[in-house]
């Protein structure tokens, strides 16, 4: 297919994309971790296993106490369920490639080709191709049990993502966006969570000088607004916040990227769809 008859994807020229294409033409990505995300290390075999005792044929859900580090844990004690799993504005995160160890199918979404290009790359044990194919928008990379698509998360419908999904991972995603845009945010991602399924959700709150408080991304979401944009949702079951850390204490060298902060708190929530 010629250059000029290839249908449209969302054009990094945009008003909405420039910035984040200059972040990854410079290398400005500090959001970026080099290791999986504690969070999912932590949740991930709560919400995508279940566990059975060696030579037993009963498994149950994985209890708190044995939230684990899969798939280093005693894969005895692991069985992987049928799950497909989603993650919004994924960049290159090592998440995908820790998470299609925990489930059968991945999809992430990123409006920067850049990104998903390198992903490809780091993670060539995935096998994800650069020969894409273009459909409703979105450009789609292939790999072995992952799809990555690049094109306007706010586009998405569960028909260009071939059906919902059981869990979704959002980290790194709602506090990058324009504070303007999370009702219609929210909106998307709740048409793609399948009955039943969860959202694991990890925001940032703020806390210093009312100028560093309106800074972002990553913008500021402490749980009264999580819980202003969630529920009143009419397929929204529940909200549990699960911790809250204060990442300038995990990461002391964070504070030369936020001089002006007091506290940058992570929170963590699990979102539940109803039935």
């Amino acid at each position: 297919m010629s250059d000029d008859k290839k249908p449209v994807v969302a054009d990094e020229a945009s008003e909405k994309l420039t910035p984040w294409a200059n972040r990854w033409t410079n290398n400005h990505i500090g959001f970026h971790l080099n290791d999986v995300n504690p969070v999912i290390k932590k949740y991930g075999p709560r919400y995508l296993t279940t566990s059975s005792d060696e030579g037993s044929t009963t498994s149950t859900a994985v209890k708190d106490d044995e939230v684990c580090d899969a798939p280093d844990h005693d894969k005895n004690k692991r069985i992987k369920r049928a799950k497909r799993v989603f993650v919004p504005l994924c960049g290159k995160t090592v998440d995908l490639a820790y998470l299609t160890d925990l489930a059968d199918e991945v999809v992430g979404v990123e409006g920067i080709r850049m990104a998903l290009e390198q992903f490809a790359e780091e993670q060539a044990q995935l096998n994800v191709s650069l020969e894409t194919t273009t459909k409703d928008g979105f450009e789609k990379f292939q790999g072995d049990k992952i799809t990555l698509l690049k094109g306007d998360y706010f586009e998405l419908d569960a028909t260009k993502t071939d059906g919902v999904f059981d869990f979704i991972f959002d980290r790194a995603s709602m506090v990058a966006i324009d504070p303007k845009l999370r009702e219609s945010y929210v909106e998307v991602l709740g048409s793609l969570l399948a009955p039943g399924g969860t959202i694991l959700l990890v925001v940032l709150e703020r806390q210093g000088s009312d100028e560093a408080m309106k800074q972002g991304p990553p913008f500021t979401i402490p749980e009264v607004t999580v819980r202003e944009l969630y529920e009143p949702k009419e397929w929204v079951e529940s909200i549990t916040f699960l911790e809250k850390t204060d990442q300038l204490e995990e990461k002391p060298e964070d504070k030369e990227r936020y001089p002006d902060l007091d506290h940058l708190y992570e929170l963590v929530f699990e979102i539940k769809r109803k039935a």
